[in-house]
């Protein structure tokens, strides 16, 4: 049964908290961790192209399972817990391909978890437009405290492989320690057998143009996120990257603390709006003005470009997509607006600076969320949850 308590609230959000703060470490440490291991950058640079591909196929397999099953919990304890042995075997692995191959295991097993979390609140939540944005900053919180935590603390520097692993499955082992404690999910829409056979027929109308106006808008996202640092050290100090991400990401608590009432106001096609414009905004200004304050002002952008784009798209599943298909519709939408596009971002990103440099890099990211933007302007229906516009009312909930 959906249900709205503080209790319920509570263990969603120590939910996202757990998922995050393993994020915090997997995410910006694994490269550095495969450096240690005495790879060469493009080899790393394959591996964590993989790790994209990995959970783009995986996008399409696991939340499936939890659609049919039901089983949330156990579908992703099992995801958690294969993706820890993946870990295990890329710190055993002494060749390449094995080490590739382990990766390839532990992104098609934890790269998803993100959307599955945001699909389980969904049937969780009475009201997921009101409350998801207060459990999913439980994960911005932790994000911060972890990140900020390892990153003055020292505990990684200077670290051998052995503690690297050591970490990451220690916060993988207290992801799976809160599981058990998570609401199950009690009622889960039964279809016909036959619409098995049809799953791509229940995603509504305006899934797809949203899905590919996202994707679009989000390569510009990408080559933030795939050089923005680089860039920062060169201007800054490397010593003073985290502080500047952390800038970033703290905005971002008041965004999702504040969701509900932003959806209320804005609703979703402005809040896309927002986003892309900020996108947009963000990438012209480091391309044009490389200096310390202007840089330093520009990551207070981000709860914008990545906060309203997650709670409006998010929101627009729960209400849009059926509840049997809403982990299917979910997993696809995160692994291709934001992995696809990181991938996109990265390998064109990276052919551009090194063609052209930083300032030619950015000009041209922007590019792609500009373009989004107007296209958006010009379709009304994408974005929508108006019935009026698209084929037929949203399903009941």
């Amino acid at each position: 049964m959906a249900d709205d308590s503080r209790g319920v609230l509570a263990r969603l959000g120590l939910l996202y908290a757990a998922i995050y703060g393993t994020v915090a470490l997997l995410y910006p440490f694994y490269p550095v961790y495969l450096s240690l291991r005495d790879l060469s950058p493009s080899r790393i640079g394959i591996i964590l192209g993989g790790l994209e591909l990995a959970a783009l196929a995986a996008a399409f397999v696991l939340p499936r399972a939890a659609d049919r099953s039901g089983r949330f919990r156990m579908v992703m304890a099992l995801m958690v817990i294969t993706a820890a042995g993946g870990i295990v075997l890329v710190h055993r692995g002494r060749l390449f391909s094995e080490i590739l191959a382990a990766s390839l295991i532990y992104g098609f097993f934890f790269r998803p978890l993100p959307a599955l979390a945001d699909a389980y609140s969904g049937h969780i939540l009475r009201n997921p437009s009101a409350y998801y944005g207060r459990v999913r900053a439980g994960g911005t919180i932790s994000f911060l405290i972890v990140s900020l935590s390892f990153q003055f603390s020292g505990i990684l520097n200077d670290a051998p492989p052995l503690r690297f692993t050591a970490v990451f499955l220690a916060a993988m082992g207290v992801l799976v320690c809160v599981l058990p404690i998570l609401p199950r999910v009690t009622s889960v829409s039964q279809e016909p057998a036959a619409a098995e056979k049809g799953a791509w027929k229940s995603i509504p109308s305006g899934y797809f143009p949203l899905l590919i106006l996202m994707f679009t808008g989000n390569i510009g996202l990408a080559v933030y996120n795939a050089f923005g640092s680089l860039y920062m050290a060169q201007v800054f100090s490397l010593s003073q990257v985290s502080g500047l991400m952390a800038l970033a990401a703290a905005p971002e608590i008041p965004i999702m603390l504040l969701s509900g009432r932003i959806l209320n106001l804005l609703k979703h096609r402005k809040m896309l709006f927002s986003a892309l414009l900020a996108s947009v905004v963000r990438l012209l200004i480091l391309a044009l003005f490389p200096f310390r304050w202007p840089i330093a002002l520009s990551q207070l952008t981000h709860a914008l470009v990545f906060g309203l784009f997650l709670i409006a798209c998010v929101d627009w599943i729960n209400i849009r997509v059926p509840q049997r298909r809403r982990a299917l519709g979910m997993g696809i939408f995160m692994a291709v607006s934001i992995g696809g596009a990181q991938l996109v971002g990265s390998v064109l990103g990276g052919w551009v600076l090194e063609a052209g440099g930083f300032t030619v890099l950015f000009a041209a990211g922007a590019l792609f969320p500009l373009a989004a933007l107007i296209w958006l302007l010009s379709d009304k229906r994408i974005g929508s949850t108006d019935s009026r516009l698209l084929d037929g009312p949203p399903p009941i909930r």
